[in-house]
């Protein structure tokens, strides 16, 4: 009896906590809480860069050149009738589905879709990482601090789109891979870089997805303009080239500024200046669209663009407004 009550007595000792494991869980829940309070700043911080702030107005933005030239294919017209479209015709074949829609509703369909493509992209890289709160916290960190794409959103360029497709061929393998590099090269040419991958791991799978995708999103839109009223391409082909910012430093910017050096009187091309006043450029003419007078339609130009008066507002680099 009293070897059942010596077993007894140990097992109770055993079973009390100890004061290490006791000070383990509480640092484990204070850190758990640091976390979650972490991810839910950047949440709120995100909400007020990347929503409250870059609301669409029915001001000027980038995305009126991708619309007007979906409304010009719906028009069985070029694309490229919009002079300042200057992009493969894929993004203006996508947006088709839009150009039914007025500019002003059209904007903020493609400013919630934006979003969805941003936040599929994070959910899909916290997957990846781990999908625990530390890597909550890094991809909320970076969404929401690291100027990810707000001014795409203050724009309405496709970015948070090229976004969620290289983290598509980043986090995935295989034929969804090369897909969706293929699809972003087709798309704005810069995720081309990201088909180099498969050669060097030897997938041989995901590089033949990659080239099939690119030639099927990059001929098909092509052929459809070869069809179409108007010029079959763009008349600046800048693009190709790339506008580096005077805040990157990667190897294909330092190239594109040694192609284009500084003039003999110290000012700086305006491709390398071109990123950091892009932002400035749009609060101005958000700032003047609130003026009544200034926020009426104009009369469309883009009809006139071969006359005297059209080929003045493209050097200008006046904003092409035109309502159907």
């Amino acid at each position: 009896m009293q070897e059942w009550r010596r077993l007894w007595k140990d097992l109770r000792y055993c079973a009390r906590p100890s004061p290490i494991m006791s000070g383990m869980r509480a640092m484990e829940h204070a850190r758990r809480f640091v976390l979650i309070s972490f991810v839910g700043l950047c949440a709120l911080w995100y909400w007020k860069q990347n929503i409250v702030n870059v609301i669409p107005t029915p001001g000027l933005s980038d995305f009126r050149f991708y619309y007007y030239a979906a409304q010009h294919i719906v028009h069985g017209e070029s694309p490229y009738l919009t002079v300042d479209y200057i992009y493969p015709p894929l993004l203006a074949c996508a947006l088709t589905p839009l150009a039914g829609f007025d500019y002003f509703t059209a904007r903020w369909i493609w400013f919630v879709f934006s979003h969805i493509c941003l936040l599929a992209a994070a959910f899909l890289l916290w997957r990846r990482l781990g999908r625990d709160w530390i890597a909550g916290s890094v991809v909320a960190f970076v969404w929401s601090v690291g100027w990810v794409a707000q001014d795409s959103f203050a724009t309405g360029q496709p970015d948070p789109l090229l976004t969620l497709l290289i983290v598509v061929a980043c986090v995935s393998g295989g034929v969804i891979s090369g897909a969706a590099a293929g699809m972003g090269f087709a798309l704005k040419l810069i995720p081309a870089a990201l088909g180099l991958l498969a050669p060097l791991e030897r997938s041989w799978r995901s590089c033949l997805a990659f080239l099939s995708s690119a030639v099927f999103f990059i001929a098909v839109p092509w052929v459809l303009v070869a069809f179409l009223r108007g010029p079959a391409r763009p008349v600046n082909t800048g693009y190709l080239f790339g506008t580096p910012s005077v805040l990157s430093w990667s190897i294909p910017s330092v190239a594109l500024r040694m192609m284009e050096p500084p003039a003999a009187d110290g000012r700086l091309p305006n491709d390398w200046v071109n990123g950091t006043f892009r932002g400035c450029t749009y609060r101005r003419s958000k700032n003047l669209c609130r003026c009544p007078a200034l926020s009426r339609p104009s009369p469309p130009a883009s009809r006139c663009c071969c006359s005297k008066r059209g080929a003045g507002l493209a050097r200008r680099k006046l904003p092409l407004l035109e309502p159907r």
